[in-house]
């Protein structure tokens, strides 16, 4: 049950960035607005300390940034492209997670990840195959 309300909620998320009038930024600051808050009320409820070590708030923060990144691109998209085209490249995600892990990790390659990648490709070009 758990995993149907991630993924509605994870392929919702863009229908709803479409048609939100709020620019990207407005939307990416809502968001961050939002996790914020829950965590703190989280943290609050589960009486877990806030503190943290230097070297890990920055961890934190160059994290944070990334997806900061990540979710001002994906809103973007939206506003200048259209959902389908969008949810093309959020998906690929998972591709490039798989090619970069292995070097920040310094681990072999899985060829269930380069078979999965290709799998994702071959998806991507028959979208754009059927879209034109």
């Amino acid at each position: 049950m758990l995993l149907h309300v991630i993924v509605f909620i994870w392929g919702f998320s863009p229908i709803l960035g479409r048609y939100i009038t709020a620019g990207a930024w407005q939307l990416v600051w809502f968001r961050i607005l939002l996790t914020i808050t829950a965590m703190f009320v989280y943290l609050k409820f589960t009486k877990q300390e806030f503190k943290v070590s230097s070297k890990h708030f920055w961890q934190l923060s160059g994290i944070g940034l990334i997806i900061m990144v990540h979710w001002l691109a994906f809103y973007e998209a939206i506003k200048v492209s259209n959902v389908s085209v969008t949810m093309v490249a959020f998906s690929t995600g998972t591709l490039f997670s798989s090619i970069i892990e292995p070097l920040f990790f310094k681990r072999r390659v899985r060829v269930y990840e380069v078979i999965i990648g290709l799998i994702i490709i071959s998806a991507i070009a028959m979208i754009f195959s059927i879209e034109t």
